[in-house]
């Protein structure tokens, strides 16, 4: 396919110079040169390369050796010399040479130029030189995306806006722009002029999604259409919208483990706002205890306050544990208007049962410090400190201990009570 005349926009000069011509020579004799381009696309886009031949023929009437085709344009790149057959041709000769460029976003926007210089020597030492360029449309376009609001709850309106531009030296024919979420998006125009940009938008509601953010990309596709040749782009864009998510934590601590009937138990509330919102109207209420008062009523975001209250044991409360649960309310104004939130917590405190205050368990192990799979020996020993013979349930998991004991007063059972097994008592690697 000969583009010649389409594409090369050849300037050529046919040099002639006078240095080294000595007194004598004959004056009818011309020294001249024609260099031209022939790309072999018409638009190309950025990745795409070009095959370009280059084509020096001798117009003159003498010889020319040491011939060389020089990249003036882009030499710095591929190199200051191009490659030709022949480095001596006779009148009407023609030197053949060829180079492959590769589009990048450096030579946007374009047109891609290219600019050699042939030169040589005649017979008589004169030197010949001539230029020759073309510039080759290029093609390329940028898309960017902006998601407003950027911070939303799930299931806000969020509106995103896609821009179009054509960065390339030609005129851009569009297709489509997708997104992996929002599917196709509608365009106002199907032609971008060189420079031009468009400007497109679509909403969507917030999903949800665990990693606390939703991203999204979206591509824009199309084509720039020189003489019959055509070359296609595409680029994309990827915007993020952070979930804020309202989140309320309530920790309830209890001042002991167990209690006998009459004793007073002390319970800390602890309420935290982990969430995006501040959280206000704070109240905090128990089953057993009612409303319980907080340091606050309001709480920004990471922000932390307490409470506590008091609860005697009681014989109702036998056989226990006590258990009872704390709930705490609140409000937050989110971005579709204002909403409650709660959290709870429970805790649980075992009863000693009464006849058994006196009653202490014992474990002890030896040695307590060993090597894997060395056999250790643990000690229990249960005493009942009481005037009253009691009877009891021992129970260890671990060691498959799971047996009644009766203990009169003021003694120990059994005396100790002292198991060594090496299948039971083996430290674990």
């Amino acid at each position: 396919m000969n583009k010649t005349l389409q594409l090369a926009l050849v300037v050529a000069v046919t040099g002639l110079s006078v240095m080294g011509l000595s007194q004598g020579s004959p004056p009818t004799e011309q020294s001249s040169v024609l260099v031209t381009i022939t790309p072999n696309r018409e638009v190309f886009a950025v990745g795409e390369t070009v095959t370009c031949q280059f084509s020096v023929r001798n117009t003159g009437d003498l010889r020319l050796e040491n011939l060389i085709l020089i990249d003036n344009e882009r030499g710095s790149v591929y190199g200051t010399h191009i490659t030709l057959d022949k480095t001596v041709i006779e009148p009407g000769e023609v030197a053949l040479g060829s180079r492959v460029y590769t589009l990048t976003v450096v030579d946007l926007p374009g047109p891609f130029r290219v600019d050699v210089t042939a030169q040589g020597k005649d017979t008589y030492n004169r030197s010949v030189a001539a230029n020759a360029y073309t510039h080759i449309p290029t093609a390329a376009i940028a898309l960017s995306k902006e998601a407003l609001p950027t911070m939303a709850e799930v299931g806000t309106t969020i509106t995103y806006t896609f821009t179009i531009r054509n960065t390339g030296s030609t005129q851009l024919v569009l297709d489509r722009i997708s997104d992996d979420k929002l599917g196709t998006i509608p365009l106002n125009g199907s032609v971008l002029a060189v420079g031009g940009s468009q400007v497109a938008s679509k909403t969507h509601a917030l999903p949800d999604d665990p990693s606390g953010r939703v991203v999204n990309t979206a591509t824009v596709y199309g084509a720039a259409h020189v003489g019959g040749d055509s070359a296609t782009v595409t680029a994309s864009a990827t915007a993020t919208v952070r979930l804020m998510r309202p989140s309320l934590q309530l920790e309830k601590v209890p001042d002991r483990a167990s209690a006998r009937i009459g004793e007073t138990i002390t319970y800390r509330y602890t309420v935290t706002n982990d969430g995006a919102f501040t959280i206000s109207a704070l109240v905090l209420t128990d089953n057993k205890l009612g409303t319980i008062a907080l340091g606050k009523t309001s709480l920004d975001p990471d922000g932390t306050t307490e409470g506590t209250a008091a609860y005697t044991v009681t014989e109702a409360d036998l056989p226990g544990p006590v258990t009872n649960l704390a709930v705490v309310r609140g409000t937050y104004t989110g971005t579709s208007g204002p909403r409650a939130i709660e959290a709870q917590d429970d805790a649980s405190v075992r009863i000693v049962p009464p006849g058994m205050e006196r009653i202490t368990l014992e474990k002890t192990v030896d040695p307590d410090q060993v090597f894997p799979g060395t056999t250790v020996t643990f000690t229990i020993t249960v005493t009942n400190g009481d005037s009253a013979t009691r009877t009891f349930r021992l129970s260890d998991p671990l060691l498959a201990i799971e047996r009644d004991l009766t203990l009169p007063g003021g003694r120990r059972g059994p005396s100790p009570l002292t198991t060594q097994s090496p299948t039971v008592h083996r430290t674990q690697s």
